[in-house]
């Protein structure tokens, strides 16, 4: 039994490689979109690449034959609100910017605003075709924008922004974007009218195309969906060998990174559709989303609408819009712990505005809540150190006798009441907490581009003193002194000090006293600034805390 400290020390140094491997590891260098749906007929070597042959029943490429209108170059047209700016080209009538306007790409003050469409993609996005393709042509043909100014401002009105085509099979298509003053999302509404003589019978498509580069280690980057009541998530690494199908009552669909998200959410006349995610072969992923299928009669009209929204994974945010958008934010197993630390962080933001500063208040208000678990741990282990010298006794004097050398060292717990496992206990009580804080520092928006003090100015990424011009093995890019880092490793140590040794063996209580520090530190050295001031903050109130207790109990 006395080995049980050293053997738990031990499995929880593997645990947290573990945790660092599959879950806490840094992300990858985001990769710009690619090109989004193209007419395979309607791409030339000078333009676009061509793309594969797309599947029958969920694509919104044109098909061949179709003759496209080419007889001008096509107009783009920007529309500017409070939240974003977006631009629109009359070819497609599709997305090919959109810039919001609380986000940069980059921390520095003189970075352009975050771009949600990459210039890559030359297509643009929002796409929209028929999944029988009734009507051929529809994404790449040249609309007509009526009444449109080149540039418009949404200032103390609603704003709209149309575009019209005629089919040759004689369906007039009509979309509408209707922009708001004070909203962060914009309408989107297809009007099909038949002028033809015979019903039309299909349903619409709507699609995005994204590049979601490697799998993440933490946290998910990829396609989703609100489907009936819960969130269900695409694995793009499994798209290489199989699309994905997502069927029934879809509140919504979106393409979520770490910190945003493009979200199509349909009206409730079309919510019993059709997700379908495919893997293109140069790594992008589209997104197709197909409503129900709509019967129109000759000289009868029929609309698709959806609300688009395209911005941060701001949980206050997502909230106020509603159609359970929120669900997009997903902290995993402990999400409910999670996002009540969240909530409490952007609290203590109000009053104090420095995220940094919210971080090491949270933290100091989860110690004190978990005050009590703390003492018991502390005094647990303070006994365990008080019985070290007659542990070393019986393991010196029956050596050679382990049976006995148990039974005698059981029989010690015994006498003086010592649990050697209510040291630890209190510790794994903790851990749905730690774990779930840990996530939400990690994905939280709030943190991104968020400066404390001094070198450390953006929570979201590793601390760094400096900016040295060579590399360092270990340390990510941009390399410098992860001041931070350092001080955290510092605390460990003494920790460690302060902690019975493990087992009574000299040689084990060496080894954790450097090892697990030193260990740590390298795990933490490219941890986001915000995770490791809070594993800072958290390891310097639990000194004062073991110090305190074992000082009232010697």
């Amino acid at each position: 039994m006395e080995q049980f400290r050293l053997l738990l020390a031990v499995v929880l140094c593997v645990a947290v490689f573990a945790i660092w491997s599959f879950f806490f590891s840094p992300p990858p260098k985001p990769i710009p979109d690619q090109a989004a749906l193209t007419a395979e007929t309607a791409a030339k070597p000078e333009e676009a690449p061509k793309m594969q042959e797309p599947d029958k029943k969920a694509d919104v490429v044109s098909q061949p034959g179709v003759q496209m209108a080419m007889d001008r170059p096509a107009k783009t047209y920007s529309v500017d609100t409070p939240f974003f700016t977006a631009q629109f080209s009359d070819r497609g009538a599709a997305l090919t910017h959109f810039t919001l306007k609380n986000y940069k790409e980059t921390n520095k003050p003189d970075s352009p605003l975050k771009e949600m469409v990459s210039p890559e993609a030359f297509s643009g996005i929002l796409q929209s075709g028929t999944a029988n393709k009734s009507i051929k042509g529809m994404d790449e043909a040249l609309y007509d924008a009526e009444n449109a100014q080149p540039s418009v401002t949404v200032s103390d009105k609603e704003t709209k922004l149309s575009f019209l085509w005629v089919s040759p099979e004689g369906i007039r298509v009509d979309k509408v974007f209707t922009f708001y003053p004070d909203k962060p999302f914009f309408k989107y509404v297809v009007g099909l009218t038949n002028t033809s003589n015979i019903n039309f019978k299909d349903g619409l498509i709507l699609s995005m195309t994204d590049h979601y580069g490697a799998k993440k280690k933490m946290g998910f980057e990829g396609p989703a969906a609100y489907l009936g009541k819960a969130l269900e998530t695409v694995d793009t690494e499994k798209l290489k060998e199989k699309d994905s199908d997502l069927s029934g009552k879809i509140t919504w669909v979106a393409s979520l990174d770490r910190y945003f998200m493009k979200a199509i959410i349909p009206d409730a006349q079309q919510q019993n559709g059709h997700l379908q995610s495919k893997k293109n072969a140069d790594g992008t992923v589209r997104i197709l989303f197909t409503g129900d299928e709509k019967i129109i009669k000759p000289g009868e009209k029929s609309e698709f609408a959806f609300d688009i929204y395209i911005g941060s994974k701001r949980l206050e945010t997502l909230k106020t819009i509603g159609k359970k958008l929120d669900a997009a934010v997903d902290f995993g197993w402990f999400d409910i712990i999670a996002k009540f630390c969240l909530l409490v962080m952007n609290m203590i933001h109000k009053l104090i505005p420095n995220y940094g500063i919210a971080v090491i208040l949270l933290t100091v208000l989860i110690k004190l809540l978990l005050w009590p678990l703390g003492n018991k741990s502390y005094k647990a282990m303070g006994a365990m150190k008080k019985l070290q010298p007659e542990i070393n006794k019986i393991r010196e004097k029956y050596e050679h006798d382990k049976t006995r050398m148990n039974q005698e060292i059981m029989a010690l717990y015994k006498t003086y009441k010592v649990n050697p496992m209510s040291g630890c206990l209190p510790l794994l009580a903790q851990m749905p907490i730690f774990i779930g804080l840990y996530r939400m520092l990690y994905e939280s928006v709030e943190l991104r581009h968020a400066p404390f003090y001094g070198w450390i100015t953006d929570l979201s990424a590793p601390d760094r003193l400096f900016n040295f011009s060579f590399s360092i093995w270990g340390i990510d890019p941009p390399t410098g002194i992860p001041v931070l880092t350092l001080i955290m490793g510092v605390t460990m140590f003494l920790q460690q000090k302060m902690s019975p040794p493990a087992g009574g063996d000299p040689m084990q209580a060496k080894m954790f006293l450097y090892f697990m520090p030193v260990m740590m530190t390298l795990i933490f050295v490219n941890f986001p600034a915000g995770l490791v001031l809070y594993w800072l903050v958290n390891n310097i109130i639990s000194i004062a805390q073991q110090y305190y207790t074992q000082k009232s109990n010697s």
